[in-house]
């Protein structure tokens, strides 16, 4: 069989062209979704029209978005994935898990299916940057999944990662290339065409990196009101971005500038053919 673990919006958006696939083929996946990030999760699944996850694990009402809040879900999803592998994966130790990237879900999908005695895929495998905290944590999340032999078949987006994954435990495949670009290709053949007139300029930064730093924050801040004097700017808040401009008093600088609208986050369709405008 078949298992399909991931936990965040970027997982589930890179592995909808494969999840569409499977569904395509009519081949039975068990969808197992660890709740690092909730929201618009079943929104982004109804708009391509994937199934429902078949297990959640740690479930939660909210995205993990604070340090104590991804401590208290780590243990949580790892406690609830070692006690309840048997049910997670349908009772199967001959399959094969697919999971994706460099964010927590992969090491936890990993362990557990580990645990079981199924294989692991990962998708978009290889990738880095060889500093520890750039990308913090999933540069070491990288490391240790291909290190410790966690992973059985690497696929690659490029030669680059596939010469990396190469000194890892396992086998090695080169893909044609990123999954992202399928998945815009399927938003834009399912969705309606922005109504926003062209002309603007698109931003979304959400990054912990720059959000938990009042100095770059405000650079940013500087840096988008000097752009909104000479383009209009459209900044799509996601809610950790919010709460960090209203927590450096960045928030009302930004909304005040006629030219600079402050934007809710939209679906995955709408920001697609936002961008293409």
């Amino acid at each position: 069989m078949i298992h399909v673990v991931i936990g965040t919006r970027a997982q589930l958006i890179k592995m909808v062209p494969i999840m569409k696939a499977l569904a395509d083929r009519r081949v039975d996946y068990n969808f197992v979704f660890l709740c690092q990030h909730v929201a618009t999760i079943i929104e982004i699944l109804d708009q391509f029209k994937l199934k429902r996850p078949d297990y959640i694990i740690a479930d939660r009402p909210s995205d993990v978005v604070t340090a104590l809040q991804m401590i208290g879900w780590s243990l949580r999803a790892l406690l609830e994935g070692f006690l309840k592998r048997r049910q997670i994966f349908r009772g199967d130790k001959t399959g094969c898990v697919l999971v994706h990237g460099d964010a927590p879900p992969v090491l936890f999908g990993a362990l557990i299916a580990k645990l079981q005695g199924l294989q692991v895929a990962q998708v978009e495998a290889g990738l880095r940057s060889h500093d520890s905290f750039s990308p913090f944590p999933e540069e070491i999340i990288r490391y240790t999944v291909g290190r410790v032999g966690l992973v059985d078949l690497h696929f690659c987006q490029d030669h680059k990662a596939l010469e990396a994954a190469q000194s890892y435990p396992g086998t090695t495949f080169q893909t044609y290339g990123n999954t992202i670009v399928d998945t815009i290709k399927l938003a834009f053949k399912e969705a309606s065409p922005s109504d926003e007139k062209p002309g603007f300029v698109l931003v979304s930064l959400h990054r912990f990196e720059l959000l938990r730093s009042r100095a770059r924050l405000r650079w940013v801040g500087d840096f988008l009101l000097d752009l909104a004097a000479r383009k209009r700017v459209i900044f799509i808040l996601h809610p950790p971005t919010e709460s960090a401009l209203k927590r450096y008093k960045l928030f009302e600088r930004l909304a005040q500038h006629s030219n600079n609208t402050l934007s809710k986050r939209k679906t995955y369709f709408d920001f697609n053919h936002m961008y293409a405008e």
